[in-house]
């Protein structure tokens, strides 16, 4: 096993990360939806940090592995990281001024998921080529 592979451990954290984020979109969702703007604003606060943490410790220390298995879409990780950090800070504006549209939360909700759905495949490869 190469040093720098997802060992089992950092592998299952990994994983249960993304359902615990997975349900963080569910209760952003439902937040926007009832139009609670109190509560918007506590649940973006909440989803903002929770997904930008999450990024964060990804680059650091899961990235590298997957870097070692298919290092083009660690890059394209990464641009979306990107992504979602400029949309992220944009909504987070929207939302403290009580303008962000649900439509608009739903597609990074969507994108996300995506994303997440992405991650995990790649944590299959890593697994399997350690």
């Amino acid at each position: 096993m190469h040093h720098s592979s997802l060992d089992a451990p950092s592998r299952a954290a990994f994983l249960a990360q993304h359902r615990q984020l997975d349900a963080l979109c569910d209760r952003v969702l439902e937040v926007f939806e009832a139009g609670d703007r109190a509560g918007v604003t506590t649940i973006w606060t909440e989803f903002e940090r929770a997904i930008t943490r999450h990024m964060d410790g990804e680059e650091r220390r899961i990235f590298p592995s997957f870097r070692l298995v298919d290092p083009e879409a660690v890059e394209r990780l990464l641009v979306e990281h990107s992504q979602f950090r400029r949309r992220l800070a944009e909504l987070g504006v929207a939302t403290d001024l009580h303008l962000a549209r649900l439509e608009e939360v739903r597609d990074l909700v969507k994108r996300l998921r995506i994303h997440l759905s992405d991650e995990k495949a790649m944590s299959y490869r890593a697994a399997v080529s350690s």
